[in-house]
């Protein structure tokens, strides 16, 4: 979330989180992206945490209900969730809500290669220039259409899977493994347009230099863990889980 999320989070959200659970507080509900999700932070200890329960929507896919239970002890609340599967006006409602999940897939990938078109900069023409004079072909993206166009060619699919388990919760009940594969599989088919004759070569250094860099991210994502590798790394079930207030 730090990383693309930014705009959404509470600013020195490292630094408030300790003072809440110093303060007594253990649970804050959130609405913001309309996911289904659930994590939790620890301190530096281990002996406290404080949950973040994203509310869901049910206006959007996967148009989910929180039901929140509170126990008799009135210190804990028993969160489920439930799905709206259709209403009177429009029996497809769930299918009709993810199939507009894997339609804004372009819009996406336009925003992620923008992105990354505006960090190279004008690197672009050099780097072909680079590959062309030690005679590699190269077919360079010249535009951000071209690059979006490029990225949508081999990661669509890959992004759609991706973004239906993350707003669906649960992502590591999913085929994560096979998700990550298929990825890395069209970042290969990407090399492969864009610099055939040094594919093989860019591919190892794509394993070996750039992915153990973006894997602690992915599958924070995919396997819904928080703080991967860090003391504090927790998995906390999305869908049904019980809270101290």
């Amino acid at each position: 979330q730090d990383r693309f999320l930014a705009n959404y989070i509470v600013k020195n959200h490292n630094a408030i989180a300790p003072q809440l659970m110093e303060a007594g507080i253990h649970t804050i509900f959130t609405g913001h992206l309309h996911v289904t999700d659930a994590a939790t932070q620890y301190n530096e200890s281990r002996t406290d945490s404080i949950v973040e329960v994203a509310t869901g929507s049910a206006i959007c896919y996967p148009f989910a209900l929180r039901v929140a239970t509170l126990n008799r002890d009135k210190r804990s609340l028993d969160i489920d969730t439930r799905w709206l599967n259709a209403t009177a006006t429009c029996p497809t409602l769930r299918e009709s809500g993810r199939q507009r999940i894997i339609n804004s897939t372009p819009g996406m990938a336009a925003t992620l290669s923008n992105k990354a078109w505006s960090k190279l900069g004008g690197r672009i023409g050099q780097i072909k220039a680079m590959l062309e004079m030690n005679g590699s072909k190269a077919n360079v993206p010249e535009n951000p259409q071209q690059a979006t166009q490029l990225v949508l060619r081999h990661l669509s699919e890959v992004f759609s899977r991706a973004m239906l388990a993350v707003v669906e919760g649960n992502e590591q009940e999913k085929d994560v493994e096979d998700i990550i594969e298929q990825g890395k599989q069209g970042v290969r088919a990407m090399i492969a347009e864009v610099i055939p004759d040094e594919a093989d070569n860019m591919w190892e250094f794509f394993l070996g230099s750039v992915y153990p860099n973006l894997e602690p991210m992915v599958r924070s994502i995919l396997e819904d863990r928080n703080a991967v590798g860090a003391d504090g790394e927790s998995h906390t079930d999305d869908l049904r889980l019980t809270v101290t207030l």
